[in-house]
């Protein structure tokens, strides 16, 4: 029997309006993944970062508002997000109230977080490929935060392991306009990911 497993990447209030990587609008998200994951998911899993303060993808001299691809100073490209203790690394709770699983990665300082399944939960351990396979999925949708970053190399991860993987436009949120337009969808399809 078909079922399906809603990811919900990096879902913290750090990516809202008012946190450290949000704009206005960036919350448009929550309320579509809520609705998908009572109308279509079998299960749901929540990815968050918790990062160390001094993670090294972090860059301290970024003005606000910077551009992501603008670096300027030493350090990564990102501005302090997801600071594991902060209000900001909590996950959004509308999207904690439906999550069945939320699995945790970012926490030292050579793990990017750049996917879902660099992650796992915490107590007991188990890895977002371990719940998969024990809640026999077969179908994985794919939402959330960044739609270029996280969420597309989540759906790549999904499908090499062999599920039938869709990344769901309506629920995630790119950081840099057209995504359907963007080579990494291109490639995406081309590895078999359907583009929702």
């Amino acid at each position: 029997m078909p079922r399906t497993a809603l990811i919900a990447c990096d879902t913290q209030n750090d990516y809202l309006p008012t946190g450290a990587l949000g704009f206005p609008g960036s919350d448009a998200i929550i309320a579509p993944l809520v609705e998908f994951a009572n109308l279509a998911a079998d299960v749901v899993i929540v990815s968050r970062n918790l990062h160390p303060p001094d993670h090294p993808s972090f860059n301290t001299e970024r003005e606000p508002g910077d551009p992501i691809h603008k670096v300027s100073g030493s350090g990564g490209a990102w501005p302090v997000n997801c600071v594991k203790g902060t209000k900001g690394a909590s996950v959004v709770p509308e999207v904690a109230h439906i999550a069945e699983y939320v699995v945790t990665k970012g926490m030292k300082r050579d793990d990017g977080g750049f996917t879902a399944f660099e992650a796992g939960t915490l107590r007991p351990l188990k890895s977002l490929e371990d719940i998969l396979h024990d809640e026999k999925i077969t179908h994985v949708a794919v939402g959330g935060y960044w739609l270029e970053w996280v969420v597309a190399q989540t759906a790549f991860d999904a499908n090499a392991l062999g599920y039938d993987t869709a990344v769901e436009i309506d629920l995630s949120m790119p950081l840099n306009g057209a995504f359907k337009a963007s080579d990494q969808a291109a490639k995406l399809e081309r590895a078999g990911v359907t583009i929702a």
